[in-house]
């Protein structure tokens, strides 16, 4: 499995999209094309055989959309569990306090 990372800070609105782009995979692939019987012959078959070279690149654009979870839906497992390991923090509600 082919693993990419991106790590990014920014700052944006509630329900605004922002997109990470910049994964850029090259892969360099080789391409044989033969004539059938005639190209598997010993010297001869060189003249009835093909060998290309090409690059293929991927670009891995992500699209993302923060939204600030409130009220019962930031009280999930889900949530919870991401909050105590310090990958999600609660928006500050002045109204509680």
């Amino acid at each position: 499995m082919e693993t990419s990372e991106a790590e990014t800070i920014v700052m944006v609105k509630n329900n605004v999209t922002i997109v990470i782009g910049g994964l850029i995979k090259e892969e360099k692939l080789t391409t044989f094309k033969k004539i059938p019987f005639l190209g598997d012959l010993p010297l001869l078959g060189l003249a009835f055989r093909n060998q290309e070279q090409s690059v293929k690149k991927t670009e891995l654009v992500i699209f993302l959309t923060p939204r600030i979870a409130t009220g019962d839906v930031a009280q999930t497992p889900l949530l919870e569990e991401l909050r105590d390991k310090g990958e999600f923090s609660f928006p500050v509600d002045s109204s509680e306090e």
